[in-house]
């Protein structure tokens, strides 16, 4: 005698496989957004760590030629690398900084991320005589915006408590937060929001808020009240009340100006 039996066969729901799926969704999009934003994060630190390495290699140039070395377009002119356009890249197509690898540096690195902008990436510059050099990784921080307070920050700027309209001490501005910018017909500063320059030190310009920067050097001290030597005096904030470079002082006058030339581009 047979006794039938039934098997019961137990699934999901539609329900139930929408909530799964669902919940799949979220972590997806969670480990998406984590991986994305980790991503970002080791880049800029890379680019920090280029720029350091950079550094190091350009004093150890300096120690031994005497002089910073010439970017790839000539001095007080960006030369940067291969991809960021007119107005950085080399005209001729070759590195972005002369003589410097393999002697002082394996390679001359590139931004981690290609292709964010013509004018992103990085670029340097230095003066005529080569003692003054700044370098930045232009246009490409992604992880984070980058103000007055940041240890790589691209302009020599110094935030202060408050609003800061018109302020000339040094020790409260930097370098450039008290000059001229280059080629400016009016005094300005960086703290002041009105500020529009495609090189500006201004926290309202992207071009500051998402660049990292180096910079290292001096310019001699040249010129007397006689002959202002190579540098014009009109070019600099006449109300310098402070001990690096009072006016009378055409030397330093001349010094700070051939400077911020470079160091505030």
């Amino acid at each position: 005698m047979y006794r039938s039996c039934r098997i019961s066969i137990s699934g999901f729901t539609l329900v139930e496989l929408l909530v799964v799926i669902s919940i799949i969704g979220i972590l997806s999009s969670s480990v998406y957004i984590y991986a994305s934003q980790s991503g970002r994060i080791g880049r800029d630190a890379d680019r920090q760590a280029d720029l350091r390495a950079l550094q190091s290699a350009l004093e150890l140039y300096k120690q031994r030629e005497g002089r910073y070395p010439e970017g790839c377009n000539g001095p007080n002119q960006w030369s940067g690398e291969s991809g960021m356009g007119t107005g950085f890249q080399c005209a001729s197509g070759g590195v972005y900084i002369e003589g410097l690898a393999p002697t002082y540096i394996p390679v001359l690195p590139r931004d981690p991320k290609r292709g964010c902008a013509t004018d992103c990436g990085y670029a340097y510059v230095t003066n005529d005589d080569g003692t003054v050099y700044k370098l930045i990784a232009r246009k490409s921080v992604e992880s984070e915006v980058v103000d007055y307070t940041h240890p790589m920050k691209s302009c020599d700027v110094k935030p202060t408590s408050g609003s800061v309209p018109n302020t000339t001490d040094i020790r409260q501005v930097g370098l450039c937060g008290r000059l001229k910018h280059p080629g400016a017909a009016t005094a300005h500063y960086p703290f002041d929001a009105a500020v529009a320059s495609a090189y500006t030190c201004s926290n309202t310009d992207v071009g500051f808020t998402t660049t990292y920067g180096v910079w290292g050097g001096f310019a001699p001290l040249e010129g007397t009240a006689a002959n202002r030597g190579v540098c014009n005096i009109s070019s600099v904030n006449p109300s310098l009340a402070d001990p690096l470079a009072p006016i009378s002082d055409y030397h330093r006058v001349c010094a700070v100006a051939a400077t911020t030339e470079i160091i505030c581009k």
